[in-house]
């Protein structure tokens, strides 16, 4: 890490930290009650020293914290923290000795101080791995591999979270020694691609390119589903991403509504999935469209002439969008009431919120007319 990182901990790196452990917290409390799962897996592999200078806990911490309120977790869980730095290593080590309760733990933490590389990507592809949650917070590129990735992946309940640093990456990427840094993390044949395609890009134009590409060499070794959750360095620039890739749609969908709870802004209460530090606080701005509005118009032309449950909507059309359950629930709640749709049981018969207004259940059964 830089130095004088760990001084103080910034708005966007906490925001990292709860994502990460409120994840971890939803996926070992499912994975662990899974049939013939005796051990789960939590991974980190540039842990840093476990607490800021100003006293601030770091993922690590809030991760093993979370692990002792469950006894399930406190029964199955293995947790491996690397750094290279031998001295975060020590700190970290008397960070977890100083927790309430951690001899609990089944299994004590593992904690390593190797540089990560290739060498330990293959050691993971050769090893049958127990379901594991990855998180890799590289302070740059080095040691962040599509081939790290793979090998987590490949795994049944495993999933990776991933500190993408895309200002690094944009810096490097047209340079000639960025050849080898950029196929490590998106695979030849999109980096040589990327590489073409770049040059006549707007900044904007260019960013969604280099992360979709990451995307789809993301898809090409299971991780089917993929997240990005963006932080910004100012209003116009971004810094880093947090990337989300597992191979199921629970995964995806819980750590969904996790980004979008945690996303600095929201339109018509679509979240942006992003954290821009500059606009904590700040009142939120008027927009001209309604967000809900388009998405009642997309479900309405995708689902015409058919008669699905809420649950099923969201299942069936959420993926690649920005919207989460509750987005639906609200969108079709606004079909209903202008006559748009019908529902069963309808409006008079359902459960009030505080407000007098009517609820929409999961199982709640949606006819959308013929268009």
């Amino acid at each position: 890490m830089e130095q004088g990182f760990f001084e103080k901990q910034s708005p966007s790196s906490r925001v990292k930290a709860e994502i990460v452990a409120s994840y971890f917290d939803i996926w070992g409390r499912i994975i662990t009650r899974a049939p013939r799962v005796e051990k789960i897996v939590y991974m980190d592999l540039f842990a840093g020293p476990g607490r800021y200078e100003d006293g601030s806990e770091s993922t690590p911490l809030m991760v093993l914290r979370r692990a002792l309120r469950d006894e399930g977790l406190r029964a199955k869980l293995v947790t491996i923290f690397n750094d290279r730095n031998r001295a975060h290593i020590r700190r970290l080590r008397h960070c977890i000795a100083e927790l309430p309760g951690i001899e609990s733990l089944r299994y004590a933490p593992v904690l390593l101080d190797q540089e990560i590389g290739q060498r330990q990507a293959k050691q993971l592809a050769a090893t049958k791995l127990a379901p594991t949650l990855l998180f890799a917070d590289p302070c740059g590129l080095k040691g962040l591999s599509r081939e790290l990735i793979a090998a987590v992946l490949k795994g049944f309940g495993s999933e990776c979270v991933f500190f993408f640093n895309y200002e690094a990456l944009n810096r490097c990427i047209s340079a000639p020694e960025a050849g080898t840094v950029v196929e490590d993390l998106l695979g030849p044949d999109e980096s040589a691609s990327l590489q073409r395609a770049l040059g006549a890009l707007r900044p904007r134009e260019r960013e969604e390119r280099i992360v979709s590409a990451l995307e789809r060499s993301l898809g090409r070794i299971k991780g089917r589903y993929v997240l990005r959750f963006r932080f910004k360095k100012s209003r116009n620039r971004t810094s880093h991403y947090l990337v989300f890739a597992t191979k199921h749609q629970l995964g995806y969908g819980k750590m969904k509504e996790i980004m979008a709870a945690r996303s600095s802004s929201a339109e018509d209460g679509v979240a942006s999935f992003e954290f821009d530090p500059t606009s904590v606080g700040q009142p939120a701005l008027r927009y001209e469209y309604r967000r809900l509005d388009r998405l009642g118009h997309e479900i309405a032309e995708a689902f015409a002439g058919q008669t699905l449950t809420v649950e099923d909507v969201y299942e069936r059309h959420n993926v690649g969008t920005p919207y989460i359950l509750t987005n639906y629930k609200a969108a079709v709640l606004r079909l209903e009431q202008a006559s748009l749709v019908t529902a069963d049981p309808p409006a008079a018969e359902r459960r009030k919120d505080a407000t007098g207004a009517p609820t929409l259940g999961d199982s709640v059964k949606i006819a959308f007319p013929k268009l």
